[in-house]
């Protein structure tokens, strides 16, 4: 035995409701028909909004003080909180006086997982968090003003890189060179000493300051250190056939080469006069070592130097000299400290 279906026509000629012979309902068949439920819908099985596929068939959910509280762009592929025309894969976007916030809560572990290149296609297809403020434009990373993120093949972000590590980068794309500074600091709670400022990168020479917000050199560490071995670049010099020349200072330690001097003999020694810069910044340390394998020779240092000073000699006696730059007040001029 076969059964008929079953529908109620609308004004117009057309069908306002059919229950077709399969069990299927349909309601309407103008796309400006709407159906509404007054009370509470309860749905027991699944539910499939736009089963066609169509480009036109959205999916929008009102609430009391967004028109679009949820909305699923079905011509993009993408869904928008507090938007309907969300750019992400899901867009969320502030709704009147409520933050655009994230929370994942849960009694076990709660966690964000970024798995990217899946497909193994490229090294530099990485997971990235980006931040943005003061007027960015969030639709580009080029306007980013900070990231958190894995590199890829090295150099590819920043200079230096190495690949495939992490990082946190402090850096406005488009403005690479101008003014605009950004500056990554570390900072912690202590009991002893309060919540502030411990590790600080600046942003115009990257200089990086420990217990100190404001370096003034590649590294500056406020208060005292400690470390089980102490070491410096050694720099070389040759200092030439002439009577005196002038001291490089590109190392803390400058190793001399005294085998072709050619001054003034006094009492079998060769005697040159080695000139040495003032230094950059107070503080700072430089040892001087002469060493000579075809002369006996005297380096006697001169400059700006306070005090008593001893000569260099690769015979017996002083064979290395010690000298602090001190630039305090009226104060600048190196100080022999051994």
């Amino acid at each position: 035995m076969s059964y008929g279906g079953f529908r109620v026509p609308n004004n117009s000629g057309g069908m306002a409701f059919q229950v077709k012979p399969d069990g299927s309902i349909k309601i309407g068949d103008t796309a400006d028909d709407v159906a509404q439920v007054t009370g509470t819908l309860n749905i027991n099985g699944p539910a499939v909004f736009n089963e066609a596929g169509s480009t036109t068939g959205d999916f929008r959910v009102e609430s009391n003080a967004a028109e679009n509280m949820l909305f699923v762009d079905a011509s993009s592929n993408r869904i928008g909180i507090g938007t309907a025309s969300p750019l992400f894969t899901i867009d969320v976007q502030e709704r009147t006086g409520i933050e655009s916030t994230l929370r994942l809560r849960g009694s076990g572990d709660v966690g964000i997982r970024l798995a990217a290149d899946t497909d193994n296609s490229g090294e530099n297809d990485n997971p990235y968090i980006d931040f943005y403020q003061d007027g960015a434009n969030s639709n580009t990373r080029a306007q980013r003003l900070a990231t958190i993120a894995m590199e890829g093949d090295a150099g590819a972000t920043f200079t230096d890189s190495l690949a495939n590590t992490f990082f946190m980068d402090a850096a406005y794309p488009t403005s690479i060179g101008t003014s605009t500074l950004r500056t990554l600091q570390l900072a912690n709670d202590s009991k002893n000493n309060g919540h502030k400022a411990r590790i600080t990168l600046e942003g115009n020479n990257g200089y990086v300051g420990i217990h100190t917000n404001a370096p003034t050199t590649p590294l500056e560490i406020e208060g005292t250190t400690k470390s089980t071995e102490y070491a410096t670049a050694v720099g070389t010099q040759d200092l030439g056939t002439g009577t005196s020349s002038t001291l490089s200072l590109d190392a803390g330690i400058m190793l001399l080469d005294a085998d072709s001097i050619n001054g003034t003999d006094m009492g079998g020694y060769e005697v040159h006069t080695l000139n040495i810069p003032n230094g950059s910044i107070s503080g700072q340390r430089l040892t001087i070592i002469a060493q000579s394998t075809t002369n006996s020779t005297m380096i006697m240092p001169a400059g700006s130097i306070n005090g008593s000073i001893g000569s260099l000699s690769d015979a017996s006696g002083t064979t290395a000299l010690e000298f602090v730059w001190i630039s305090e007040g009226s104060i600048s001029a190196w100080y022999q400290v051994s």
